[in-house]
């Protein structure tokens, strides 16, 4: 069992195997578009945080290599603590790179003149940055409004001199990038991919820095970037950097086309889910209790719509609850994983059924009024989280009781369907099931383990 999503390792041979959420076609049709590209160009690839981009990314990079074009890849989490054009330079040095040039003199001695270029815009940027940083003055005494006007003003003076030198730099940078990368596609003329990965988790300044030096740097034919992000949570970095603005328009400067990554089935993601937090290990010697699960989640999930965020928060509270579930012990993942939808989707609710101040009478009217509602409680799993409903709190001679009722239905109610028959019977038979009766306590021992998992809080975000 995890708490976080583990790392997908990608087979070389078969990038796509074991693709739960089927992004294979989505692969194809992206990679048969960046065959058409011969000019500078930036594509996003837009989907909720959560929702597998990393794994689709790298899946994709490895179908990439098969079909013969060059890439890196560029994890922008992991090095926003230095200049985007150093971390840049020092990612085109990788063993992918060394690979693509051993071969390739030319390529390489223009690769080379592009480095000790980059690397000297980063330097000369460098002390301008900590100047700053500081208001160039290190005497706090010395720090007053005077001071600093003067400092402004000699940074400012110091720019225009130096500002033919760096347009020059930057001219030359892209020169010999785009000599680089033309080089390296002289055999297929395919574009040099740069795949840019959790660019939505940096640091504000950092993910606009690094924007900014990939339009004017690496903006050359033959380079194709492609942002691989949560659109919503970038703009919301943007805008608390820069306040009110008009994000969509600010990101447009930057991305020529933007892809929405179509979102998983309920089903798929369901077993994306399962397979990396690991519950099949937990589940090996529990199988009737894996199908359970897996079954009532999709189905919860299709009842109460809700986001693929929320799905991954409930199978993280369930993961806690299966910690604190010994081996001997039943899991119920049906009446279990109910009552943890019921407590997101409605808490005041919830905590009225818990405290029984409500029966299961009630919280069945709450489930009928969702437009799926009949169609789940008429189904099998929803019968079955009824009778464990009804046993929640009842003594056996309650039970009873209802049982008899139900009987009596049968029995004089002409009028009843065959599926509505069937539906009671096996009703009937559920309650008068010992296994179930002798739940009487287990809603609230669920409700307790509910509860101890909110103690928890998940301060790493994940993204596989």
């Amino acid at each position: 069992m995890k708490f976080k999503k583990s790392e997908f390792v990608i087979d070389a041979d078969d990038p796509f195997k074991g693709d739960k959420l089927e992004r294979k076609k989505s692969a194809v049709i992206l990679t048969e578009l960046l065959k058409s590209i011969d000019e500078p160009f930036v594509l996003s690839i837009n989907s909720p945080w959560g929702t597998g981009k990393t794994t689709f990314i790298k899946m994709w990079a490895s179908h990439l290599k098969q079909a013969g074009f060059p890439f890196i890849y560029f994890n922008a989490w992991e090095n926003d603590f230095t200049d985007p054009m150093i971390a840049f330079i020092g990612e085109m040095q990788t063993e992918i790179v060394r690979d693509l040039i051993k071969n390739l003199p030319t390529a390489k001695k223009y690769f080379e003149k592009a480095k000790a270029i980059g690397e000297n815009v980063a330097k000369r940027a460098l002390p301008v940055a900590i100047k700053i940083a500081t208001a160039g003055i290190l005497d706090l005494n010395e720090f007053t409004e005077q001071a600093i006007a003067e400092f402004s003003e000699e940074v400012a003076k110091k720019k225009i001199a130096t500002y033919e030198t760096d347009k020059k730099m930057m001219l030359e940078f892209k020169t010999n990038l785009e000599a680089f990368v033309k080089e390296l596609s002289s055999q297929n003329g395919l574009p040099l991919v740069f795949f840019i990965d959790e660019l939505d988790r940096c640091r504000p300044s950092y993910s606009i820095e690094l924007l900014e030096r990939i339009k004017h740097f690496f903006s050359v034919r033959g380079v194709v970037f492609v942002l691989v992000i949560d659109r919503s949570e970038l703009a919301s970095s943007i805008a608390s950097h820069y306040g009110i603005i008009n994000t969509e328009e600010y990101l447009r400067r930057f991305v020529d086309l933007e892809f929405a990554l179509p979102n998983p089935s309920k089903k798929e993601f369901a077993s994306y889910l399962f397979e990396t937090l690991g519950f099949a290990s937990f589940f090996e010697k529990r199988q009737n209790e894996k199908v359970e699960l897996l079954q009532t989640f999709v189905k919860l999930t299709n009842l109460f719509g809700i986001s693929l965020r929320a799905q991954e928060h409930i199978f993280l509270s369930f993961a806690i609850l299966i910690r604190t579930t010994s081996e001997t012990e039943g899991l119920f993942p049906i009446l279990a994983l109910f009552l943890i939808f019921f407590k997101m989707v409605n808490r005041d609710l919830y905590n009225q059924f818990i405290n029984q101040n409500i029966d299961y009478k009630a919280v069945l009217t709450f489930i009928l009024q969702y437009s799926e509602g009949k169609k789940f409680l008429d189904d099998e799993y929803g019968i079955r989280l009824e009778a464990e409903l009804v046993c929640a709190y009842a003594e056996y001679q309650e039970i009873d009781q209802i049982i008899n009722e139900y009987g009596e239905i049968l029995q004089n109610n002409q009028k009843l369907s065959s599926a509505e028959k069937q539906r009671i019977r096996f009703l009937k038979n559920l309650l008068d099931n010992g296994q179930i009766r002798r739940s009487n306590n287990l809603v609230m021992r669920i409700a307790q383990r509910i509860a101890l998992s909110e103690n928890f809080t998940q301060t790493t975000r994940t993204e596989t």
